[in-house]
């Protein structure tokens, strides 16, 4: 599926962030099934209520039996928000570019709404970042 088609049929906005926020992956279910792994580096481009865009160095197949769990921190509150694969793009050197939809209930989602709506005004309007920016000299991903 080309990543353009999957842009235009975003039902809610995404945050572009000019710095890329750092943040962590792990995998919750596979086929339904909890599974217990680690985490591993993620640089998120984009993020909304409805999912997210990131870079990580892990291949990750495109299925619906793969639940992620996509964490992030905004002001200084830690959120682990479950996903599913939508898209993907080798970009070089075993780099990985993701879009996820997030999976998760209306009134959750009706939270996020509000957090990403005031992350958005910070982000435009703030002098302090309100996420952990990825720094290019400590980029766990190399990039």
């Amino acid at each position: 599926m080309a990543k353009k088609d999957c842009e235009n049929r975003r039902s809610f906005f995404r945050v572009n962030l000019d710095i890329p926020m750092c943040s962590k992956l792990t995998i919750l279910y596979v086929n339904g099934k909890e599974v217990s792994k680690g985490y591993t580096p993620i640089c998120i481009e984009d993020i909304g209520a409805g999912g997210v865009k990131f870079k990580s160095r892990l291949d990750i197949p495109i299925n619906n039996t793969i639940t992620l769990g996509i964490d992030f921190s905004i002001y200084e509150e830690d959120h682990l928000v479950p996903a599913l694969v939508v898209w993907k793009k080798e970009l070089y050197d075993g780099l990985f570019e993701y879009g996820c939809k997030f999976d998760i209930l209306e009134a959750e989602r009706e939270k996020y709404i509000a957090i990403f709506n005031k992350f958005s005004v910070s982000c435009s309007k703030s002098v302090q970042s309100p996420y952990k920016e990825c720094n290019p000299k400590r980029c766990k991903l190399g990039i």
